[in-house]
């Protein structure tokens, strides 16, 4: 697929070999894409999110069902940080259209982007109030029956920094601190009480050991770091050089390996890591 200098995508999930874009060839003409690679099957759905673009809150989530054999997509909107509603709807691939919508009161002035899927729930971590950097929610919607619910989370849990994981085939909260010598990483286990009632659990704690502010991904007891060092015009070839060092944290044994290290002659950018097959993606 072509795009002009104007075009641009985001990847909004990938699921049973399914990927589903957010795409625009142009302007602020942009749908979603959800594409099987192996087949080069491709359906489009209207972008529900370009009529909320100025919100204050504007999300996608995407999943399959195995048990109802489909693919639904959830937009979560709302247009100010003050605002006691969330609103969402929801796209289904039997319907093929956004047939599902609904509001909730909620406690949330702001979710982060990032979410995780497990069992048909999807879960985003919520803030409340002027402090974003507390998180205070987490929050989920149940793809099947199309309910919102927000959990406290505990005191107990805290963090400067904080995300969430897919955990012994469950949902892990990975909280943090790079201060000092306070620094510590802890893994916390969410299971469900039923359907609202969520169960902390602690499962692992490290001290003396950071993560780098920079894109990061945890693999069971690993942590993948990407770290990057751009290099100005004063250089000794007088060009942009970028320097890239991957490293794993093995943070259950408090060591730290470099697996790569490259140096590229141009700007690069690093927004993101995941895993593909055996080996990883920088985006």
């Amino acid at each position: 697929m072509d795009a002009n200098q104007y075009g641009f995508y985001s990847v909004i999930g990938s699921e049973n070999g399914i990927i589903c874009i957010k795409i625009s060839l142009g302007g602020l003409n942009s749908r979603l894409l959800i594409w099987n690679p192996v087949s080069d099957k491709r359906r489009y759905v209207t972008d529900e999110a370009s009529k909320h673009s100025a919100h204050a809150v504007s999300l996608y989530a995407f999943d399959f069902l195995e048990d109802e054999i489909e693919y639904r997509i959830v937009h979560v909107y709302k247009r100010a940080f003050r605002q006691r509603n969330m609103s969402w709807s929801l796209y289904t691939s039997f319907e093929r259209e956004w047939t599902h919508s609904g509001m909730f009161e909620s406690d949330v002035q702001k979710l982060g982007p990032k979410y995780i899927v497990n069992n048909g729930i999807v879960y985003w971590i919520g803030w409340q109030g002027a402090d974003f950097f507390e998180p205070a929610y987490i929050v989920t919607f149940n793809l099947r029956i199309q309910m919102f619910h927000e959990a406290k989370i505990p005191p107990d849990v805290p963090s400067d920094y904080n995300s969430l994981t897919y955990f012994n085939d469950g949902v892990g909260y990975i909280s943090y601190r790079n201060l000092a010598f306070s620094r510590q990483v802890l893994v916390w286990q969410m299971k469900r009480n039923g359907d609202h009632n969520i169960h902390w659990e602690r499962m692992i704690r490290v001290s003396g050991l950071g993560i780098p502010y920079t894109p990061s991904l945890f693999v069971g007891n690993d942590i993948i770091t990407v770290m990057e060092c751009r290099g100005g015009s004063g250089s000794a070839n007088d060009a942009v050089g970028t320097d890239f060092l991957i490293s794993r944290l093995k943070y259950m044994e408090s060591r730290r390996e470099h697996l790569v290290h490259r140096t590229w002659q141009k700007h690069v950018n690093v927004k993101t890591i995941t895993m593909h097959s055996d080996g990883l993606y920088m985006v």
